[in-house]
């Protein structure tokens, strides 16, 4: 194996591999917490124009 005698350049491709991996994984947690906090605001939005409190009148 070329890779055997520098830890740091071991198998570079794996490397990049698990990086992009990790960068879709953490895109795509970035956009679910921002559908969420979305949801959120819009659920309290019309509990509000309902007359609830959102915190004392919601129904998880």
């Amino acid at each position: 194996m070329r890779y055997e005698n520098d830890p740091e350049s071991e198998h570079p491709e794996k490397k990049r591999m698990f990086y992009r991996a990790q960068k879709k994984v953490e895109r795509k947690s970035y956009r679910n917490r921002k559908t969420m906090l979305y949801f959120e605001k819009q659920r309290k939005k019309m509990q509000r124009g309902m007359g609830q409190d959102p915190y004392l009148d919601s129904t998880n």
